[in-house]
């Protein structure tokens, strides 16, 4: 598995103190656990690229949940390039009581989760412990963040969510730049637009918006407690930068200086000694880079992270996302495979007119050859994708910076989980058959299978059987890939007697089910991402013993909505039952409106898709 280090996820966050113990909440009307009453962030950009950061919040809680998950705000700064100053920390008690937080109570830390990776100590977390919190109680802080060197290329930039987890009053932004320097600018998700004001030789854009309700509230865990939360919904995005090129710039040099190239040249032999094709030089690279090299994933909010070269990376043993592509870019490159670095995000979630490299935190290495590129990851072992990333990206090649682009479009076909089983019962309740089983796309399991050095044969003739609850007799592969594998496997199958004079037969599906947990939400605020389309389908044929009929079968269901098809028939006659199952679901960016189709789809997935088959043996 990937080593993951991971930071608490945007300047100023609130999380709980690691060593906080879960407080139980009283039965309570609130209509939140807490609600921000104010929120203010300036910041003042120099000409020279440095900029000052002010920010002002107070917080009611309403519940203990409340003060417990947002009580402790976290807040980060770059010790190499910036100051932190924190100017006001008190709580207000529900009698009015005000309490200051002591000095003992801010506390600057080595960001949590890096503690392993000296090459970032100088990211640092402050922890504000604020004193006499309680449901009723207001939280105020007011605090600066100062850069005390230009950024990376000169270039400012910064990203505000308009929702967070918790209902907010009053929000506003305040950018202010020199006059002569341009502001690029746009609301993700929104229209909100900002006023411009012209003053002493400086232009203030001003966003204000009150009354935002929550989103994404129990939703995902990890962001509760922190500014991150809402970053995927409506946001308001910023930067200097004129263009792509000159915001990508202080990086695409960085990666080209790799550092010790005999290091890297003498780590690629190493690694691929026993890999006489190219293939199979490639995936011990990408396997390597993904298991053995720690990823960090550092505070987002603070100025450009310039990476390290590759063979520093390759030393230390950890690095950022960028940092990992650039060292397998680098070690490819060592036994002859041309590959690049390429920037992304889920397609339509990038304001591309904004140059902002913040936008896009996933990175990819992607090779040339044969006609086609391939897409690998680097934060998990994976096979490549062939002719581009496995789910819909927006992209940013650093080898040709000029602007976003939209990656070429997955099918439900590429990532497929198709099962088709043929059995047939004796009269002793058994049955032996064949199942061929094809997985393609996210469902393949051939990168597993290789870093694992499991056998092949053995895990899809398992896999197969698990499908019917039989026993594989005998496997043979038909296709093994980093695309595809698929076998037909020969299964012996006792068919349960869960009640008396019957025989049950439960048919599962092939493949790992894709879609989010979340889905218990009967509904959203904001869109909800599903990543690669796909299909799932499963194909049986029963031929029964002569007097035998079907007591019970899945019943027929047909489920069409935006987000995709669910269907399944049952047809008896002739001896034979004929039950098909097939989930499609388009992949992508599901609006609010189309998210209840989605839920209708997960509902017959659960229910129609799960439904026995029942026989009951002739007199």
């Amino acid at each position: 598995m990937t080593r993951l280090l991971a930071a608490a996820l945007l300047v100023a966050a609130c999380a709980p103190p690691a060593a906080a113990q879960r407080t139980v909440t009283a039965s309570t009307r609130a209509p939140a656990d807490a609600r921000a009453l104010e929120r203010t962030v300036e910041v003042r950009v120099e000409p020279d690229g440095r900029a000052v950061r002010t920010e002002r919040r107070v917080l009611e809680y309403l519940t203990d949940f409340g003060w417990e998950t947002w009580g402790d705000p976290l807040l980060y700064h770059d010790a190499r390039t910036q100051r932190l100053t924190v100017r006001t920390a008190r709580t207000t008690e529900p009698d009015g009581t005000v309490q200051d937080t002591p000095e003992i109570g801010i506390n600057e830390l080595t960001t949590a989760g890096l503690a392993a990776a000296p090459a970032f100590a100088a990211l640092r977390e402050t922890v504000v412990t604020h004193v006499g919190l309680q449901p009723g109680a207001k939280a105020e802080l007011e605090y600066v963040v100062e850069d005390t060197a230009p950024p990376a290329g000169g270039r400012q930039a910064g990203a505000v969510a308009l929702h967070w987890a918790i209902p907010t009053d009053l929000l506003e932004l305040r950018v202010s730049v020199p006059a002569s320097l341009p502001l690029r600018h746009a609301c993700v998700g929104c229209d909100l637009q900002p006023t411009v004001r012209e003053a002493d030789g400086r232009s203030t854009y001003v966003w204000r918006a009150e009354r935002l309700a929550a989103v994404n509230q129990l939703e995902t865990s990890s962001h509760l407690g922190t500014s991150h939360d809402g970053l995927e919904g409506p946001r308001i995005v910023w930067t200097t930068a004129p263009d792509w090129a000159a915001a990508v710039a202080p990086l695409v040099a960085a990666l080209a200086a790799t550092g010790d190239a005999s290091a890297l040249a003498a780590q690629a032999a190493r690694l691929t000694a026993d890999a006489p094709t190219a293939d199979q030089r490639l995936e011990a690279l990408q396997a390597f880079v993904a298991e053995a090299v720690a990823t960090i994933e550092p505070p987002v909010g603070l100025p450009l992270l310039v990476p390290g070269g590759a063979a520093d990376v390759l030393r230390r043993s950890h690095g950022t996302p960028l940092e990992k592509a650039g060292l397998l870019a680098a070690l490819l490159a060592a036994v002859g495979l041309e590959a690049e670095v390429v920037l992304a995000a889920p397609r339509e979630s990038v304001a591309r007119e904004v140059p902002d490299v913040a936008q896009l935190l996933q990175a990819w290495v992607v090779v040339a050859g044969d006609g086609a590129e391939r897409w690998l990851r680097v934060d998990e072992v994976a096979a490549p994708a062939a002719g581009g990333p496995p789910e819909a990206l927006d992209v940013l090649r650093l080898a040709a910076p000029t602007g976003v682009t939209s990656s070429a479009e997955p099918t439900a076909e590429d990532h497929l989980a198709d099962a088709s089983v043929r059995l047939r019962v004796s009269a002793d309740g058994t049955a032996t058959g064949t199942v061929s089983l094809t997985l393609a796309g996210l469902h393949d399991p051939y990168a597993g299978l290789h870093a694992d050095g499991d056998d092949p044969q053995e895990a899809l003739g398992d896999a197969a059987a698990a499908l019917v609850g039989g026993e594989a007799t005998a496997t043979r592969l038909t296709a093994l890939s980093p695309e595809r594998a698929a076998a037909e496997v020969e299964v012996e199958v006792e068919l349960a007697e869960e009640a008396r004079d019957t025989r049950t037969l439960l048919l599962g599906w092939p493949g790992e089910d894709p879609l989010p947990a979340s889905l218990y939400r009967e509904t959203r605020a904001t869109d909800l991402e599903l990543g690669a389309p796909f299909r799932r389908s499963v194909r049986c044929e029963l031929r029964l013993p002569a007097g035998w009929e079907a007591a019970i079968v899945p019943r027929n269901v047909r489920v069409v909505t935006e987000a995709g098809t669910f269907v399944q028939e049952s047809v008896v006659g002739g001896g034979k039952l004929r039950l098909t199952r097939t989930l499609k679901v388009r992949g992508g960016r599901v609006s609010t409106a189309a998210y209840s189709g989605l839920r209708e789809l997960r509902r017959a997935f659960v229910t129609a898709g799960a439904e026995p088959v029942v026989l009951r043996p002739g007199e």
